[in-house]
């Protein structure tokens, strides 16, 4: 595989070809666009599509879009539904050869437009510059500038010809109680100034025309600007009174006189059929002329060279196997390598990959070094970067591998790809014939992408150990999963589970995930990397001689890992540290330090299913006093609540919350109450029926709220990602809406991995959709992450930020550590699960994330003893008899 450069230095060797681009993110750059490999005219037979003949409308040819002018710069899209394989960047594509294209010739080709002579293969002998011809309408005497695209006779002789509009057409509709409607001819003429206007603004040009009006300037649109509106009775005057469902794309909009206007060009372009009149002037043909044969046949034509055309595009893709990703790096304060590598936008992939927002701290970009060169190594096969005193950041382009080198030594630290296992699944458009569907036991997964994986090898140089990618409860450093000498074994997983009482000494992931892995060695010291990433992820830990070809293990003074997610882009962090602390410190650049927590928070929290009523709370309360135990929090779990409202109190059992708690707080204690973030699909609750009237639910595949199953029966689930959604939430915790609450009380956030009884491993379906289309898939790690940021940022409004919030939370992930505590979660509380909570709560340490604590029993007075002995390594203990 080549690695090309999108930008560059001078310095900076780009090749011809590739099938992955690199952007450096460093001042005084050239820009160069690496021009796509296409083939001549397509050489191949086609089945004849069916086509209906239409005039001065919106055809339903394949034909190229018009173009709109983006502020990304956008190529036009491409209307076809590739069914491409998409493999890995590593393709070469200078493998492919004239023995890849395909053997047998077409007994005939399709005509090309007209202006084009091509041989019996598709070549391209000569091209004519005159091709462009004017309507006039006879009506205004305006001129409309066409591209012709057909020349033919009829049947009765005429010089015939199909043609389309130079400019992009448009139409302009009002906005009225019935609908998107056609303004009148009277009402058009008063309205262009301010039309002509919102163009300029776009920097579009009005043109006056016979037959319509148009824009001139030309832009490109994706699919993903059409949208789709039921017009009025009145659209379009060849409609004739008919209501149409329209597709196309708005342009611009403006208002005028309290009324608001539309600019909008539909999703095909027009097309029309002219016949010269004796005087050899162009005229739109009559409708009896549209029954002629020789039409027929030349619309025919132009639809079977664009079919042609789009299955050109498809077999290429096929034969690429993959499209070109966008590469890029930038260099940050302390040593910190950000690799961000994604689809090319402007290859009109089915969607944008989700990249995980609100975990990289704001001011992290502004750390961000604007350096001066990028130095090229070995002739040109290696590029280098300053990355900070003694280290600099080196990409091999052939075939692609990064890595961090210390310059002194000229020894590497950390890298990627050293083993070319970097993979990554492209999303692909879904035909008939595709089945991408997953079962799992009663679910369906429908994946209407495809497989979306990404996957590449990391190593750490000089290490003896890796650490990190909680959560799970085994040892504190990771063993090997694969390779020579290690027992069968599954890779460690990164999949937000409710797991109750779950298997210690275990690879499987739990209620949290961090992608996050520290190195250290004696010689060299620590390193780290960190993959921003919210998919399902496993990693293995490859043993020495994973990769021996003759089984014989050399010494290698180095740790490789192996890496790979469900879905999303490579956003990825290289800490070249070389302390433990150094790791640290950088990895908390990127994703935020621990939130200073309360004092009361980190001492005793006595907590257990259930407390029957307010008699019982004031009970438990008072034996702590009469044996002198201290304590500063009682918790409050599920059953307080109006059945399993959140929000709410069973004022049967808890009349009086509001003194219950005072009671607490004259002693200098706290209450903390659950909130999940499952809502009951009750319509007498106000919580549902503001979100589901809003519209603040998660949806299923279909576009309905999901309902899922959980402790209050059928259930919704707020949509966090949303930053609107975000902020309603986080209302929820002020003291008008939280009736019963008060300064002392605070919060615990459960099941929010998210926990779905009756969903695929106890969660929510992959394919569920979230804001802005988002795939659970996608975000599922981060789903709980999002909801306790919206319930800490809740109560630091509720407190006008001046309390700092308590919110334990028991799904994590990257950049929790700046909204509250976690906690190792449901274990059966004894002294397997008492060893193993040692090395997951230093884990949890050692990645960024140090309030944590977890359960402990207090009937073994022996147990508590001990327990009691490593209080130092819990920062929060909850007693849970």
């Amino acid at each position: 595989m080549y690695c090309a450069t999108e930008m560059v230095a001078p310095t900076l060797n780009v090749f011809p070809s590739s099938s992955l681009r690199l952007r450096l993110e460093l001042p005084s750059l050239l820009h160069s666009k690496l021009k796509q490999a296409r083939f001549p005219f397509p050489s191949f037979s086609l089945q004849n599509p069916t086509f209906r003949p239409v005039i001065c409308r919106a055809s339903e040819s394949p034909t190229v879009p018009p173009k709109k002018r983006s502020s990304n710069n956008r190529n036009p899209k491409n209307n076809s539904k590739k069914n491409s394989k998409s493999n890995s960047v590593t393709v070469d594509s200078n493998s492919i050869s004239n023995s890849s294209l395909p053997p047998p010739l077409p007994t005939s080709l399709p005509k090309p437009p007209t202006g084009f002579v091509v041989d019996e293969r598709g070549k391209v002998l000569s091209a004519s510059r005159d091709r462009l011809a004017t309507l006039v309408d006879p009506a205004n005497n305006l001129p409309l500038e066409c591209v012709v695209r057909r020349e033919f006779k009829s049947s009765q002789g005429d010089d015939c010809m199909l043609l389309c509009p130079a400019d992009m057409p448009i139409q302009i509709l009002k906005n009225t109680s019935e609908g998107w409607l056609d303004v009148s001819d009277e009402e058009l003429e008063s309205i262009l100034p301010s039309a002509a206007y919102a163009l300029a603004k776009i920097r579009l040009y009005l043109v006056h025309s016979g037959y319509c009006y148009t824009a001139r300037g030309g832009f490109c649109y994706s699919e993903e600007d059409i949208f789709d509106f039921h017009t009025g009775k009145k659209f379009f005057a060849y409609s004739k009174g008919d209501s149409l469902p329209t597709e196309g794309v708005e342009i611009a909009h403006f208002s005028l006189e309290q009324a608001h206007y539309m600019i909008y060009t539909p999703s095909d372009p027009l097309l029309f059929v002219a016949v010269k009149d004796q005087n050899g002037v162009l005229q739109i043909a009559d409708d009896e002329l549209l029954e002629d044969p020789a039409i027929t046949s030349a619309i025919d034509e132009e639809t079977e060279f664009n079919a042609l055309v789009e299955e050109e595009a498809a077999l290429l893709d096929s034969l690429l196997e993959t499209k070109p990703l966008i590469l890029t790096l930038s260099v940050h304060q302390l040593g910190i390598l950000r690799l961000k590598i994604d689809e090319d936008p402007s290859l009109s992939p089915p969607k944008k990959r989700f990249e995980v927002p609100d975990v990289v701290v704001s001011e992290f970009p502004s750390t961000k070094l604007w350096l001066p060169r990028v130095s090229s190594e070995k002739n040109g096969a290696y590029s280098s970067v300053y990355l900070s005193d003694g280290h600099s950041a080196v990409l091999r382009h052939d075939p692609f591998e990064l890595f961090v080198r210390d310059d002194s030594s000229g020894d590497r630290v950390i890298s990627l790809n050293s083993h070319g296992l970097f993979d990554f699944e492209q999303l692909k458009h879904k035909s008939e014939d595709d089945n991408w569907e997953e079962q799992f036991r009663s679910h369906t997964d429908r994946r209407p992408y495809g497989p979306q994986s990404v996957s590449f090898d990391v190593s750490f140089y000089g290490a003896d150990y890796v650490y990190g990618i909680p959560e799970r409860a085994a040892s504190l450093a990771l063993k090997p999963t694969r390779g020579p000498n290690v027992d069968e074994s599954e890779p460690y997983r990164l999949f937000n589970l409710d797991v109750f009482e779950y298997i210690h000494d275990s690879p499987f992931g739990l209620y949290g995930s961090i992608p996050f892995m520290v190195s250290h060695g004696k010689t060299r010291g620590s390193s780290g990397f960190f993959w921003l990433n919210a998919a399902e992820m496993q990693i293995d830990v490859l043993a020495p001689g994973w990769d021996a070809e003759s089984g014989i293990v050399l010494p290698s003074h180095r740790i490789d890992t192996f890496w790979m997610s469900e879905a999303g882009v490579v956003d990825a962090f290289f800490f070249i540290g070389p302390n433990p602390k150094d790791v640290l410190m950088q990895y908390t650049a990127v994703t935020g330090t621990p939130a200073m927590p309360q004092l009361f928070s980190i001492a005793y929290h006595q907590c257990r299913w259930n407390y029957r009523d307010e008699e019982d709370v004031e009970h438990v309360d008072s034996k702590f006093d009469e044996l002198d135990i201290p304590y500063d929090v009682l918790w409050l779990d599920i059953e307080h609540t109006d059945g399993k409202r959140y929000f709410t109190w069973d004022r049967a059992l808890f009349p009086h919350p509001e003194e219950m708690q005072r009671k607490l707080a004259s002693k200098g204690r706290h209450m903390v109450t659950i909130v999940d973030p499952h809502i009951k699909r009750d319509d007498n609750f106000h919580l549902h029926k503001e979100a589901s009237q809003k519209g603040y639910y998660v949806k299923d595949a279909s576009g309905n709220d999901f309902d899922g199953w959980c402790w209050p029966g059928s259930s919704s689930y707020p949509d966090t990602l949303n930053p609107e959604i975000m902020s309603w939430w986080a209302d929820k915790s002020a003291y008008q809406n939280y009736e019963g609450s008060t300064p002392s009380l605070y919060i615990w956030n459960d099941m929010n991995e998210p926990s779905v009884f009756n969903g695929p491993e106890v969660t929510m379906p992959r394919d569920v959709i979230h804001y802005g289309g988002v795939e659970h898939r996608e975000l599922h790690n981060a789903y709980g992450y999002y909801f306790h940021m919206a319930t800490a940022n809740g109560l630091l409004k509720r407190g006008e930020g001046n309390d700092r919030p308590f919110v334990l939370s028991r799904a994590l992930f990257a950049g929790s550590q700046r909204y509250g505590a976690v906690w190792t979660g449901d274990n059966t509380a004894d002294w397997d699960h008492l060893r193993v909570s040692i090395p997951m709560v230093l884990t949890l340490g050692l990645t960024g994330m140090p309030f944590s604590g977890g359960y402990c029993p207090s009937q073994d007075v022996l147990m508590l003893v001990d327990i009691l002995g490593i209080l130092n390594l819990n920062y929060w203990f909850a007693g849970i008899s």
